[in-house]
């Protein structure tokens, strides 16, 4: 198995919103924002910049991308979704946000995202990537 270090992954909205406010619940958002992203190959699709700029103060983002300053590898993808995917991600069970970010996450052949909301996308059969959570981003890249 390829260590996570190698992979293209990308960050949902949730682990921006958490770890740029530092909230308390979810305390490995902040520190796979601030600290860990040197260790990451990052893509950032269209639809979570969108999302972001919706739901962050201009303060905000610009420690969203102060941080992605320090990443291995970071790339803000500005291409929108191709639409027959996100149809097609539709009629697999996803809302129309989603199915976009899955639609956006497929074409950059993107291995992992990480979300606090598992839930969302775990009725969509055979996604392209898989969904972990921050802190088990953290744990892989502790462990090797």
């Amino acid at each position: 198995m390829r260590s996570i270090r190698a992979e293209l992954l990308a960050l949902d909205t949730n682990v921006f919103i958490f770890g740029v406010r530092r909230d308390e619940r979810y305390p490995s958002c902040a520190m796979l924002l601030f600290e860990r992203l040197i260790d990451l190959r990052v893509l950032v699709p269209l639809q979570v910049h969108v999302e972001l700029q919706r739901n962050l103060a201009a303060n905000e983002l610009d420690r969203v991308f102060a941080a992605f300053v320090a990443a291995t590898e970071s790339r803000w993808d500005y291409e929108p979704a191709d639409t027959n995917r996100v149809e097609y991600w539709e009629r697999q069970g996803a809302k129309k946000g989603d199915a976009v970010i899955v639609a956006q996450l497929e074409v950059a052949k993107v291995r992992y995202l990480i979300s606090e909301n598992r839930h969302f996308l775990s009725e969509v059969p055979g996604l392209p990537f898989d969904v972990l959570t921050s802190q088990e981003v953290l744990y892989r890249l502790d462990s090797g």
